[in-house]
């Protein structure tokens, strides 16, 4: 598994922050550290997918449909990727025969 994509980062904090959390706790279920996590929160916060209210970080309704339109977008890519290796992959094997022979 590579590195995790920006929307990946966002996805995961905005599902772990869904019925409430604290940041050690975004930290620890989201895979960062505390510098970058912090980054992470100004901007969801600042684009409204996030919200604080005493000490815990709550996913806003904006934040909900994100990661609804993640999850959709996700799925469309897994079947498309699945789709492609099975139909272009013999494809790129006679191809690669041919050049061989």
């Amino acid at each position: 598994m590579g590195r995790r994509q920006k929307y990946d980062i966002i996805a995961d904090i905005l599902k772990t922050a869904a019925m409430g959390t604290k940041k050690t706790r975004l930290v620890y279920l989201s895979n960062l550290n505390f510098t970058i996590l912090k980054d992470y929160l100004g901007l969801l916060l600042k684009m409204e997918l996030l919200e604080f209210s005493g000490d815990e970080y709550f996913t806003t309704w904006k934040g909900f449909q994100f990661v609804e339109k993640y999850v959709e977008i996700e799925k469309i890519l897994k079947d498309e990727n699945y789709t492609v290796k099975q139909e272009v992959k013999p494809e790129i094997q006679e191809l690669s025969q041919r050049n061989i022979s």
